[in-house]
């Protein structure tokens, strides 16, 4: 990210790997004039051709006409010392991470006291082009993906990362708290429409867009949320978050057919059997689940209901209701990136891009529901949770099979 000017003069704090890294990346583009590193503490070196000073050196540099850059990966430890010395943020130094990527990372909103500084800072980094952060759940990550690889997205726009909100680990939440992030944007994209949003450490819609500023671009993503292929989907109410670490989501009928006291081999031939639902019922059920994409999607400026339309019996888009297929998100991607005017994406690209394999949270497809499609009568290995990834991945059979069991522990 260059948002210093060419030719400004630079000091870098660190010499190590990360310090090296910046010194060959930034030197044809920066006026490096010398380095701080705690091994010259005893007396100044040299090193790649730069003098080095040790961090007493710090002292001098309160100076607008300078900026140090950190070159640590903990750089975040060093903070109070510089603020000992009289440096700000942004005005007197900045983290090598903030050169290094096409993207805005936030973490820094927590060394900031006032929401005049945060909003300083975001300016400063933008470049004066459009800042534009995203609030949706995981598939969020993979449109980001899509419009990084963007050179005229990177012209017109500078974007702030941010976790998805339904994010299972390492998610920084309070991120999503922080007023001075949305009142920066001129524009967001919003998915997750449809979802009611039960963490607390969210913020739901409402309280989102009243931290907008009034002139901020509101794009409504799509959830793409589709049950057609799946009439026996619930949440289920036996599962605690162990479970469905390993089976993510419930089936109604099995769940009944065990209670009513079925073995096994009852309930696997009667799930597995092409008559359990009827033609009519799949094609109600079908338009039924179209539908209410459709109403939700009414507020959309992104929608796919249409593309699920033409192209749901032609093949399988879905693992889950939830997780579709990487065709269907580089088809939302494709909507997103003409809503902004981006229209270099290679999107072939991802169909093999990981953040566009959704395979996980899987759901069994029942044979009677494969019959009305074409060509789809294909066994899949599958991960019904996040457990039996690659080699660990179950054949159908081994999924009712371990659904069957996990229920029936459930239940005990």
């Amino acid at each position: 990210m260059l948002f210093l000017e060419k030719g400004k003069k630079v000091v870098v704090w660190g010499i190590g790997d990360i310090g090296s890294k910046v010194i060959k990346k930034w030197e044809a583009l920066y006026n490096i004039c010398f380095l701080i590193d705690k091994k010259a503490e005893s007396e100044p070196c040299e090193y790649l051709g730069y003098p080095v000073y040790g961090t007493s050196k710090l002292a001098e540099l309160a100076d607008d006409d300078l900026m140090l850059v950190v070159a640590m990966k903990d750089w975040k430890s060093v903070t109070p010392q510089l603020t000992d010395f009289g440096m700000q943020m942004f005005r007197h130094w900045v983290p090598f991470s903030l050169l290094e990527y096409d993207y805005i990372n936030p973490d820094f909103c927590y060394l900031l006291n006032t929401e005049e500084e945060k909003k300083y800072a975001f300016k400063h980094l933008a470049q004066g082009k459009l800042v534009l952060a995203t609030y949706g759940m995981c598939h969020m990550t993979a449109y980001k993906r899509m419009l990084l690889s963007s050179s005229e997205f990177a012209e017109k726009y500078i974007l702030i990362d941010l976790p998805a909100i339904n994010a299972r680990v390492h998610a920084n939440y309070a991120l999503l708290q922080e007023k001075a992030i949305w009142n920066s944007c001129d524009l967001i994209l919003c998915s997750g429409f449809g979802f009611g949003i039960s963490n607390p450490e969210v913020p739901g819609r409402e309280q989102l867009f009243a931290m907008l500023d009034e002139n901020c671009r509101i794009i409504r993503i799509t959830s793409a949320a589709f049950k057609g292929y799946l009439p026996q989907h619930i949440t289920s109410k036996y599962f605690t978050p162990e479970i469905r670490y390993k089976y993510a989501w419930g089936d109604k009928n099995i769940d009944k057919m065990i209670i009513g006291g079925k073995t096994d081999d009852e309930i696997i031939a009667a799930v597995e059997a092409s008559d359990f639902y009827t033609e009519e019922y799949i094609e109600r059920f079908f338009n039924h689940s179209l539908k209410i994409m459709e109403e939700e999607e009414e507020n959309c400026e992104v929608g796919i209901a249409d593309y699920i339309r033409k192209n749901f019996k032609d093949s399988i888009l879905y693992y889950s209701w939830t997780h579709p297929i990487a065709e269907v998100l580089i088809e939302i991607g494709r909507r997103i990136c003409n809503e902004l005017g981006v229209t270099d994406v290679q999107y072939e690209f991802f169909l093999q891009d990981p953040f566009f394999q959704m395979d996980t949270n899987e759901e069994f497809i029942y044979p009677s529901v494969k019959r009305l499609l074409k060509n789809c009568n294909e066994e899949r290995k599958m991960n019904p949770g996040h457990y039996y990834k690659g080699d660990k991945k179950l054949t159908e059979l081994e999924y009712l099979k371990g659904y069957i069991d996990t229920v029936r522990m459930a239940l005990k």
